[in-house]
């Protein structure tokens, strides 16, 4: 009996730490996306603003809605 409740311990502290980790993981994604969309949007501004001698063309189609 108590080797099974140990069992079901160890499983909900593994099962944590698995849910912990993939958060910290997609975390770091959403960072890192939210960083290269920012990037994108500056090159995209900095190609508006110079006339096209600098940054970015709008590829993307998206700079009206994905950048402020």
């Amino acid at each position: 009996m108590i080797d099974e409740m140990h069992e079901g311990i160890w499983a909900a502290i593994a099962v944590a730490i698995i849910a912990v980790v993939l958060g910290l993981v997609g975390e770091g994604d959403y960072r890192e996306a939210r960083s290269q969309q920012q990037i994108y949007c500056d090159q995209v501004a900095a190609h508006q603003q110079s006339g096209g001698e600098f940054g970015w063309p709008d590829y993307r189609q998206s700079a009206a809605e994905e950048c402020e």
